[in-house]
């Protein structure tokens, strides 16, 4: 994929022959225990899975990719609030698609309900949601942030920045537990998301056409986007009980992120053996 937004969505938004649903690249060679594909959440990039759980999980066998959705991370970022949904869930269809199975998707924040919209149409050996946008969309989690961040609330809306200062970013994302040097490492890479993405998640998902077994992990210290009653709503939806981890919303990066990768771990062998007896 190009490194250029305005690539990214020409390629998309035609969904024809030319889409990377339809023409997928060669496969990646399978890791002895299988393929993770993470998906990372709104202002995020690659990096938040790279600080340590890519490393963590391809120590214990897996094959594990981690792309930047179009326009985050390494690459560049003109036009990213112009970036629909449609987008990220093709550039995700096209990085499935060059997976051998078994095939584990793991989404976190928005990138659980990027998985979740995926799922409608497409099928994976199992999901994992962290910390997941519900399938009931960001409505709820813009009515908290208005509530009881109005300020804060209004400089996300104004700029399209996640948080102003690494304080906020605390407050959103982590634990009380967290040292300061990674909260504000982890605010000096947030950046823009794109509006219309968060526009596009207002509308509900349909969970009941997903055909592919779903964990649902959620964090303690997450009041904004996953809290108890709508991580028990996301699990419930899918069939499932929640887990709650001790762990602020960015829970591959907060303090208990190996507990966390342990929990994971955990959650795919008991679902799928064969993983476990590939150690």
């Amino acid at each position: 994929m190009s490194d250029t937004c305005t690539t990214a969505e020409l390629r998309v938004e035609s969904g024809g022959n030319d889409s990377p649903q339809s023409a997928p690249g060669p496969r990646h060679g399978p890791g002895r225990r299988g393929s993770i594909l993470f998906v990372h959440g709104a202002g995020h990039g690659a990096w938040c899975w790279n600080e340590h759980f890519t490393e963590w999980f391809e120590r214990r066998g897996y094959h594990v990719t981690a792309p930047d959705l179009p326009c985050h991370g390494e690459q560049d970022r003109t036009g990213v609030k112009k970036i629909p949904l449609d987008t990220y869930i093709a550039t995700i269809a096209a990085e499935a698609a060059m997976l051998e199975p078994p095939v584990i998707l793991i989404g976190h924040s928005m990138g659980g309900f990027i998985i979740q919209k995926y799922l409608e149409s497409n099928q994976a050996d199992l999901a994992v949601l962290l910390a997941s946008v519900p399938p009931s969309g960001v409505g709820g989690m813009m009515r908290r942030m208005a509530t009881h961040r109005p300020l804060a609330f209004l400089h996300t809306m104004l700029t399209g920045e996640a948080t102003k200062n690494a304080r906020v970013t605390r407050d959103y994302f982590f634990s009380p537990d967290t040292a300061d040097r990674v909260v504000d490492a982890t605010h000096q890479r947030l950046q823009q998301e794109s509006s219309q993405v968060l526009k596009d998640m207002m509308k509900a998902l349909h969970p009941e056409r997903v055909l592919s077994p779903v964990v649902v992990i959620g964090a303690e210290h997450d009041w904004l986007v996953a809290p108890p009653r709508e991580l028990t709503a996301t699990a419930h939806a899918f069939g499932t009980l929640p887990i709650t981890m001790p762990a602020g919303h960015d829970m591959m990066l907060d303090f208990a992120w190996e507990q966390v990768a342990a929990e994971v771990e955990r959650a795919i062998t008991a679902r799928l053996p064969a993983t476990a007896d590939a150690q």
